[in-house]
């Protein structure tokens, strides 16, 4: 049997891309933009244009969640791990045995009644455990604010501070919360490792990469570019926590390395994480180090949460919001075991069955098997709808047609 030979897209010319860039940041009204994109082998474009620090040019010019999935993935692989079996979760997450529900409110006091359904990796993976975070949930919020729960971010987080109420039965919903975060601490039981430690060993190192941290090193805090908010006038300014939101940045300020929100590194970084994940194509005949196994690597692209699932309506109502003016159905948009998934093709775009996501602060990337590319599109901004959005399918288009 023959197996059809992977995609290995290259770039006529940068041309485009350069001045797609520059233009761009010369407008000003966004920070400063890194743009990359990478086949299976190397990085076939990457460059950055802007300050630093959003209106101080004496603080210099740049430089050039689905991590944590990776690394469950490669514990299934090792056979330590499966995606389906309750009893997986109930051995090493025995917290969320029964973990509540939170209905409402009667008289003042929550509602709580216990959760019947098991949970899975599965659920954790594809946002469908029943958590929900408090800044997109009035309810939560309320919970949040009456029970005093702890910020995950401040120092001195500890497991227990994550065991807060869901909003629905585990698979019976689609809800953004703390289910990656759960995730890197069941790799951490089942490895014996510390999150870091264990991406380090297994992802980091055996990739090549040596600038991804959970702890911000004086390297790191001198080069991280600062986070931005628009003002009233729709115009960036740098959020004075514009630094990591906030985050305990000590080790011994960490209690927990969280799987969802830990990580500072490049965009040039995160390339060849993607590349690595790409490598893990069965198509793949490279000499490149491949993180997962096929059957792993399928699963990055299989839906978790079907056309009829409970949850699919939240699902896209997340994601049109945050891109508007293209609307996706349960028939274009699923998610999978580590990210969403395009099931449609995006002309002069990425193909149908990519998978794809974005950070808070507007870090986007997608990988499209069908053509043997991954890309990355950052900035520093924290906002929902944007036009940050538009110009980051304007990069894609551009970069599809400057490819050979």
């Amino acid at each position: 049997m023959t197996v059809d030979r992977f995609p290995e897209p290259k770039l006529k010319s940068p041309d485009a891309l350069d001045t797609l860039l520059r233009e761009r940041v010369a407008k000003r009204d966004l920070p400063a933009i890194f743009l990359g994109a990478t086949n299976a082998d190397e990085t076939i474009y990457l460059n950055q244009a802007g300050e630093r620090v959003f209106g101080n040019a004496a603080a210099g010019e740049v430089n050039e969640d689905t991590l944590t999935s990776v690394a469950c993935l490669q514990l299934v692989d090792q056979g330590l791990a499966t995606l389906d079996d309750p009893a997986l979760i109930r051995k090493h997450l025995p917290e969320l045995d029964g973990i509540p529900i939170l209905e409402g409110y009667e008289d003042g006091k929550p509602v709580l009644v216990p959760s019947t359904n098991p949970v899975t990796l599965r659920n954790l993976l594809s946002h469908t455990f029943g958590s929900i975070l408090p800044i997109i949930s009035p309810l939560m919020t309320r919970y949040f604010e009456d029970a005093g729960c702890h910020n995950l971010f401040a120092p001195g987080t500890k497991v227990s501070d994550m065991v807060t109420p869901l909003v629905f039965n585990p698979g019976e919903g689609w809800s953004y919360g703390y289910c990656i975060d759960w995730a890197g601490v069941l790799v951490e039981r089942i490895s014996g490792l510390r999150l870091d430690e264990y991406f380090e060993r297994n992802i980091w190192a055996p990739l090549g990469i040596k600038h991804m941290e959970c702890f911000p090193t004086d390297e790191v805090k001198a080069k991280k570019m600062w986070v931005c908010i628009r003002n009233e006038a729709g115009e960036p300014q740098v959020m004075p926590t514009g630094f990591g939101l906030g985050r305990a940045e000590r080790p011994e300020d960490v209690g927990v390395v969280l799987g969802g929100g830990a990580l500072y590194g490049s965009q040039k970084e995160y390339l060849a994480f993607l590349r690595g994940i790409l490598r893990s194509d069965p198509r793949y005949q490279g000499s490149g180090h491949a993180l997962l196994s096929p059957k792993s690597y399928a699963e990055l692209f299989t839906p978790s949460v079907a056309p009829d699932h409970p949850g699919m309506p939240t699902l896209v109502g997340m994601v049109n919001g945050w891109i508007p003016f293209e609307p996706a159905t349960e028939h274009t948009l699923s998610h999978s075991v580590g990210f969403a998934l395009s099931l449609a093709d995006k002309p002069g775009r990425r193909r149908a069955g990519s998978g794809f996501w974005g950070g808070a602060c507007k870090t986007n990337y997608w990988i499209d098997p069908a053509t043997g590319l991954a890309g990355v599109a950052g900035t520093s901004l924290r906002n929902g709808q944007d036009p940050w959005e538009r110009f980051n399918i304007e990069f894609e288009r551009v970069l599809y047609a400057s490819l050979a």
